[in-house]
């Protein structure tokens, strides 16, 4: 029998007993609901990292904006830079056992560079890599050769790529997109590379984590259209034009702008030789100086010696200036002295007494001399401030360039001043010397180029190009003067090469020599052909300026370039429908 007083000591201890079980219990419960929680927050976080690196984004590319040219007599557009899905041939290195005989089996279905061959074959035994692309834009032979041959980890995939439908037509304006190491596809040279931001638009991605139950998507939208001023069709018989006559004097190359001068639309730049944007690879050639030189456009990046096409800006100033008249007359001795130095006209020969309308006519340099002194050097160089030949046009186009008048800085020697005066020790771009000449044409206004019509983005909201005066470099009793002028040069001086019948034409050519590249004098053999002329001389739809370098089957630019500048202007008068103005 258990003592009373062991009962008591007991019934005391029950309820220590009881309270201290009780406090493990909610301690017990309190730690297991805090690891639980703990496990199970972290647990889906974990989870969710993991799941994250399983979902799957997808980047929802979106097209490229479109360039289009006019067609201005149809009321049209013409497309000529556009997106077309084009199949490519890639590899899954991690599915690839030998990639040696892999991408030799490649080699035999498409074209594969020997300089690629090593880094191909590097990136396909890189099995943690995800691909490798093999070659791009096949034929659908190639496609079905590959398919027959069913390679191990070879695929078949097919993107959109830049298609341009014109091939080579204004292939220097519009450049090419390609890839770049930094930067992925972009724009190259031209509208592509100018407007590459306007063209790219923005991508959209949808991701998708499905045991979460999330789905997110954000919507992109596709690149801005660009309309270019360029008239499609003036556009290709320019080149037919230009070409040919580069092909038939055995030229290094040739450049054509042609421009309405009461604007500043550009209505055709041409550059020959040309190339196909759609396999621009093809033509980066190891065999020359600069492997890139024919994606460049040389209407704005190309500065050359002007030669006597730049007589008419120096007789205009001088004009403007109040220093001469067209009948001023001086004594031509077939040469000048300035500064101990003989500068001679072609041929050296005394012409007597002429005026300053015979010096354009004649080509004289001993008259352009003549006239800068009777204005004098410090007004001279005003005036080429005026023409703003010494800065860029800013036309939307990459790789514009200026060219250099340091040649006639203030304090130069009087001979810089004096063969500046018929473009030689100073260069220009075509377009830069073709917008001083627009002036000339246009009321004494010089207009600012440009080449984009309009840009239209994904809403069809519409970014129109308005003509913009820049500058009023002379009068507009100056540029009746010198217009009256230069339709003499081009009756007088180039006859039936140049005229077209019931049209006044005004005009001037230039043959210049070509400057040693370390300056120390001018190649003997080497010279440029140039042209400026605008039509209907009194009211001009159209200024153009013709450059042809290196011509070796014809001497003077009179007999090359004439007959080029008279078969244009015969087809715009017809093309534009423009009328008779004598």
């Amino acid at each position: 029998m258990i003592p009373l007083s062991a009962l008591l000591s007991l019934f005391t201890r029950v309820p220590r007993l009881i309270l201290l079980g009780a406090f493990f219990l909610v301690l017990s419960s309190t730690v297991l609901f805090q690891l639980y929680k703990f496990q199970i927050q972290n647990g889906s976080l974990n989870a969710a990292k993991e799941l994250g690196q399983r979902s799957e984004i997808n980047e929802v590319e979106q097209p490229r904006g479109q360039i289009y040219m006019q067609d201005r007599a149809g009321k049209a557009r013409v497309l000529v830079a556009t997106n077309k899905e084009t199949p490519h041939v890639f590899a899954v290195p991690a599915q690839i056992e030998n990639p040696t005989i892999i991408l030799g089996a490649l080699a035999q279905l498409v074209q594969i560079d020997d300089g690629e061959w090593d880094t191909l074959l590097t990136q396909l035994s890189d099995r943690d890599s995800r691909y490798v692309r093999i070659a791009d834009r096949l034929s659908q032979e190639e496609v079905q050769k590959i398919q027959d041959a069913e390679l191990q980890g070879v695929y078949i995939r097919y993107e959109d790529t830049r298609f341009y439908p014109r091939n080579s037509r204004a292939a220097q304006v519009i450049g090419y997109v390609g890839d770049s190491k930094d930067q992925g596809i972009i724009g190259r040279y031209g509208i592509e590379q100018y407007f590459n931001s306007t063209l790219v638009g923005t991508s959209g991605f949808a991701e998708a984590l499905p045991f979460l139950g999330i789905d997110k998507t954000k919507v992109g939208f596709p690149g801005a259209d660009i309309e270019l001023t360029i008239d499609n069709t003036v556009q290709y018989q320019v080149e037919e034009i230009l070409c040919d006559v580069v092909e038939r004097t055995h030229a290094e190359s040739g450049s054509a702008i042609f421009m309405d001068p009461q604007t500043g639309a550009i209505l055709a730049m041409a550059h020959c030789p040309s190339f196909d944007p759609n396999n621009y690879s093809k033509y980066i050639s190891d065999d020359q100086e600069d492997k890139y030189a024919v994606f460049k456009n040389n209407a704005i990046s190309g500065a050359f010696e002007p030669g006597s096409i730049f007589k008419p800006i120096t007789i205009a100033s001088a004009l403007d200036s109040g220093a001469i008249t067209p009948i001023t007359t001086y004594e031509d001795n077939g040469f000048v002295v300035v500064s101990g130095r003989r500068l001679s006209n072609v041929g050296g020969v005394g012409r007597g007494k002429q005026t300053m309308t015979q010096v354009l006519e004649e080509s004289l340099n001993t008259g352009t001399v003549f006239a800068m002194e009777q204005m004098g050097q410090e007004t001279f160089s005003d005036y080429l401030e005026k023409f703003q030949l010494k800065k860029a046009t800013g036309i939307t186009l990459a790789g514009e360039t200026v060219g250099s008048l340091h040649g006639v800085r203030k304090g130069a020697p009087d001979v810089n001043f004096a063969t500046a005066t018929y473009g030689q020790g100073i260069s220009i771009t075509p377009l830069r010397m073709l917008t001083a000449i627009s002036a000339l044409a246009n009321d004494g206004i010089m207009m600012q180029p440009y080449i984009v019509e309009r840009i239209v983005d994904h809403e069809g909201n519409e970014t129109i190009t308005e003509p913009e005066e820049v500058a009023r470099p002379i009068s507009s009793f100056t540029a009746t003067r010198i217009t009256d002028m230069l339709v003499s040069t081009a009756e007088n001086g180039y006859g039936a090469k140049l005229a077209v019948p019931g049209y006044s034409i005004a005009a001037k050519t230039g043959t210049a020599q070509v400057a040693q590249e370390d300056g120390q004098g001018y190649y003997q053999d080497r010279v440029i052909h140039s042209f400026v002329g605008y039509a209907p001389a009194y009211n001009p739809k159209f200024v153009g300026i013709l450059r042809v370098d290196r011509p070796q089957t014809i001497r003077f630019a009179t007999d090359s370039l004439s007959p080029v500048f008279h078969d244009i202007a015969k087809f715009l008068f017809h093309h534009y429908s423009i009328p008779y103005d004598k």
